[in-house]
């Protein structure tokens, strides 16, 4: 990650703090056949039942990936019933935080875990994602910590 960068404006106009990034490959240890969009959905679901063993579910949010067309010659011999299909092959997992004021008084602390993916390493986001990150509804969905 880029140190230079330690804040991301997220639900419009909110500036959270990036806490971390993890980065994966999106399909590092799948042992089966091509890809598809059955088999990257059961994918994704198990990556969000991964994360949500270590972060409250309500914390976490997903970005879909597109599932583009392999078009290649494995594409061709294949079932017809199963179109191979394939999401961007990197991973990210972003973890932010912010202090966020109730009542122009009372201040919580928050977090979220932002999962996407993308071909290209993160940082940079990717200016698609990116904005779909800025529209986030953070407040919404954040997990607000109990300061008790």
């Amino acid at each position: 990650m880029n140190s230079e960068i330690k804040h991301i404006i997220i639900d419009n106009d909110l500036e959270v703090e990036i806490e971390w990034l993890s980065q994966f490959e999106t399909y590092g240890g799948v042992e089966y056949g091509y890809p598809t969009e059955h088999r990257n959905n059961w994918l994704i679901k198990s990556i969000l039942k991964s994360v949500h063993k270590t972060n409250n579910p309500q914390s976490v949010y997903l970005i879909q990936p597109e599932h583009k067309i392999i078009d290649d010659e494995i594409r061709k011999n294949g079932n017809p019933l199963d179109v191979y299909k394939e999401i961007p092959y990197n991973e990210c997992h972003l973890r932010v935080s912010s202090k966020i004021v109730f009542n122009d008084k009372n201040q919580s602390d928050s977090t979220m875990l932002i999962i996407w993916f993308q071909n290209d390493p993160a940082f940079p986001i990717d200016p698609i994602i990116l904005e779909k990150i800025k529209a986030i509804p953070y407040r919404k969905l954040c997990f607000y910590r109990d300061p008790f």
